[in-house]
């Protein structure tokens, strides 16, 4: 679930942006034939890798940016209640691949990405509050370190992105 904010930014942040988008647009196609290829072997999708290193994403010269203008949906505060005076809050946080957690009080269920999409609201249905985004991650393919951005130390695919004050 990717919010992709290009189209709201300036000429020049565009021109800055585009050559990441198109690292982003080569994964993303390579992903694609992947999966074709597995489906038309009759396989299933391969795995997303578990322990991959990412290519900083904010601007050299501008901590706490994003080099793309991809967001991608971390988690979801909802409201349960025919009013705004009463009701129930619960919390949806992104946990790995398809699969979220919802917070509903002390109890913590796993659930999936189908069911994020249906928070849409409606009569006693959860209705989406607050959504908080962070900045899409790029792979490194090349296995390049990111030494040219020391703020951002490397991540591994299950440690969860932490923000930059």
């Amino acid at each position: 679930m990717t919010f992709d904010a290009f189209d709201l930014c300036s000429e020049e942040l565009q021109t800055r942006m585009t050559p990441i988008r198109g690292k982003f647009k080569i994964q993303d196609d390579k992903r694609a034939m992947e999966v074709s290829k597995a489906k038309a072997a009759g396989k299933k999708a391969p795995a997303e890798k578990e322990d991959v290193k990412y290519l900083p994403y904010n601007l050299e010269d501008d901590v706490g940016s994003n080099n793309s203008g991809y967001y991608t949906l971390q988690a979801v505060l909802t409201h349960q209640g025919r009013s705004s005076s009463s009701g129930h809050y619960v919390g949806w946080i992104h946990n790995k691949g398809e699969e979220w957690l919802k917070f509903d009080d002390d109890k913590v269920t796993p659930i999936f990405e189908e069911d994020i999409l249906k928070l849409s609201g409606g009569g006693d249905w959860h209705c989406a509050y607050v959504l908080i985004y962070g900045p899409k991650r790029l792979i490194d393919d090349e296995g390049a370190t990111s030494e040219t951005n020391s703020d951002q130390p490397e991540k591994t695919a299950e440690e969860p992105e932490k923000m930059v004050e």
